[in-house]
C-alpha cells in the first residue's frame, strides 16, 4: 500500500474510533503509530509494552 492510500485508510479508521467504534490494527509497520490511541507491543507472544492506555 502506498503512503497516500495508507493515510486515507488510517484516517477513516481513526474517524470510526473517534466516533466510538472499536478498531484494532495489527501490523509491523511503525508508520501507523501516529494514528493509534493505544499501542500494545508484543514480542515473541508476550506483551512487552502498553502505551497510551491512560492518556
Amino acid at each position: 500500500m502506498d503512503k497516500d492510500s495508507m493515510g486515507i485508510v488510517m484516517h477513516e479508521l481513526r474517524t470510526l474510533a473517534d466516533g466510538g467504534k472499536s478498531v484494532a490494527v495489527v501490523t509491523h509497520d511503525p508508520r501507523l503509530k501516529p494514528y493509534a490511541h493505544r499501542i500494545v507491543e508484543v514480542d515473541n507472544g508476550m506483551v512487552k509494552e502498553v502505551s497510551g492506555f491512560n492518556e
